[in-house]
Parts: C-alpha cells; sequence; structure tokens
C-alpha cells in the first residue's frame, strides 16, 4: 500500500477528498494531513510518503514551492496539485519543477482515480525494476498453487508486460507534455523512445482511451490557455508559439477540446479569478 500526504488549509477540502474515492482500492491510504506548506515540506522529507496532493495556495509555504524544493533536494516523491481556476493554468506552466500532475476544483472522482491509478503504475513499476524479480516471485506463488512452471512463466510475462506498457505510455505522456509545442508526431515519438510507431501507438490508446495525435492537440491547446491568461501575446502568436502552422486549425481545435473560442475563454478565465478574489 502506498501512502498519500495531503496539503490542504480548508478541513472540509481534506475530508473530501478522503471520502472522494476509494484510496486502499486503488493502492494508496492518506498517511496524514497538513494545513500549511511548511509542515507539508517537512512530512515529505522525511521519506514516509509516495505521493503528495497539495493545493496551490498554502499559509508559509506556497504548494509550488513545496514541490520545487522537494525537486531540488532530490525527495523521491509523486506530486499533484489542484486549486482553482487561475492558478490551475500556472501550475500547468510550473510541471518542470516536478509537479506530476494537476487538477481542477472541484475535483472530479474520475479524474483524481485515474491520476492515481497511473501513478501507482509508476511506483509498481519502479517496485519491479528496484526489486529485480519480483515477478519471479509471483510465478513461483503461481507455481506453489499448483500452476506449471510453464503457466508461470506465462502470468509472469504477462504481469512484466503490463507494468512495461504502463511505464512506456507514463514516459510518452511527459514527453508530450514537455515537447507539445514542438514538431512532434508519433513517427518520431517511436524514434525518441526506439520503440515501434505502431505498437505504442496501440499501447497508448488502449491505455489512455485517446490516440498520440489528439493527446499532442490536447496539451498544445492546454499550453495556448496559459499563454492567453498571460495577456502577452495576439491570438496569432500563440497558435504559432503552440506548434499550430495552420490558424483555422488552431482555431476549430480550441473550440473543440474547449467549447468556446480562445477569446470567450480569456473572459470567462478573467470572471472566474474576480469571483476567486
Amino acid at each position: 500500500m502506498y501512502t498519500a500526504l495531503i496539503a490542504d488549509d480548508e478541513h472540509e477540502i481534506v475530508e473530501g477528498l478522503k471520502t472522494l474515492i476509494d484510496w486502499n482500492g486503488i493502492g494508496f491510504t492518506v498517511a496524514a494531513e497538513a494545513d500549511n506548506g511548511s509542515d507539508a515540506y517537512e512530512l515529505m522529507k522525511t521519506g514516509r510518503f509516495d505521493i503528495l496532493l497539495t493545493d496551490i495556495r498554502l499559509p508559509a509555504m506556497s504548494g509550488l514551492d513545496v514541490a520545487l524544493r522537494l525537486h531540488q533536494e532530490g525527495t523521491p516523491c509523486k506530486t499533484v496539485v489542484f486549486s482553482a481556476f487561475a492558478d490551475f493554468e500556472y501550475a500547468r506552466a510550473a510541471m518542470g519543477i516536478g509537479i506530476r500532475k494537476y487538477l481542477l476544483k472541484p475535483i472530479d472522482e474520475d479524474e483524481l482515480a485515474g491520476v492515481l491509478f497511473e501513478i501507482k503504475a509508476e511506483l509498481d513499476a519502479r517496485g519491479e525494476y528496484e526489486a529485480g524479480g519480483s515477478g519471479q516471485k509471483q510465478a513461483r506463488e503461481i507455481i506453489s498453487h499448483g500452476l506449471s512452471k510453464a503457466e508461470a512463466e506465462d502470468a509472469r510475462h504477462s504481469a512484466c508486460g503490463i507494468l512495461n506498457d504502463n511505464m512506456i505510455v507514463g514516459k510518452i505522456k511527459r514527453y508530450i507534455e514537455d515537447n507539445c509545442t514542438k514538431d512532434i508526431n508519433i513517427k518520431n515519438i517511436s524514434k525518441e523512445f526506439c520503440y515501434n510507431a505502431s505498437y505504442i501507438g496501440r499501447i497508448f490508446s488502449t491505455r489512455e482511451k485517446i490516440n498520440i495525435k489528439e493527446y499532442i492537440t490536447q496539451c498544445r491547446i492546454n499550453t495556448a490557455c496559459g499563454l492567453l491568461l498571460e495577456g502577452r501575446f495576439n491570438t496569432v502568436d500563440i497558435a504559432a508559439e503552440t506548434g499550430f502552422s495552420d490558424l483555422n486549425r488552431f482555431y476549430t481545435s480550441f473550440r473543440r477540446i474547449k467549447g468556446c473560442t480562445p477569446k470567450e475563454y480569456k473572459l470567462r478565465a478573467k470572471k472566474e479569478l474576480e469571483l476567486d478574489n
């Protein structure tokens, strides 16, 4: 069972997160809570926690500052941040400081569960690598329950294959998120990871229920949203900056993914920020 720390200065938010999903069923236990960034940082430094879920705005030290310090110090943990609309875009831009995922309040049950399943798969894969043979252990256990050695070996390969696929997909997602504004596609991604394009396309679509091309587009649109909120660029420049050579395709993709035009999105974000303040 992996351990989680939740950091939020609103007690009802913490309690809501604890009851929102079946943590134990996914493979986690909420082992501690913190109502300020300083306490969260000190707790995470102990190395007792596998994942940190934190609001961005915390007393004493912001959630982003906690993530930054842990990242700089090399503390091994997965960090998920959550907050209101305006902070959400800021967090997306800060993925380079070790933040694993960002969630928008109110937190969606399915989205949170999906993130935790993804992180658990990565932790499992890491444990498999560090143990140097837990798959063999599983095979031995199966043999002890009456299966043949050949059947046990098939089971071991199956288990390791699932973990390996999850690990590959996780790496591809992070690569796309970090490079989505560049000229990337499934062909050069397959070269980057030294895998057949058809293979990574298949495991990605199976795991994420979306193809790689669409995931790249979604990441580009999310990046465009952050630039829109900064207010320093016009829409034409933002389209070019986020990897869209065709302005019409940018507008079409934006409306399809966000359900509104870039201008409408910016106005909506401004209203959300005013309400938040």
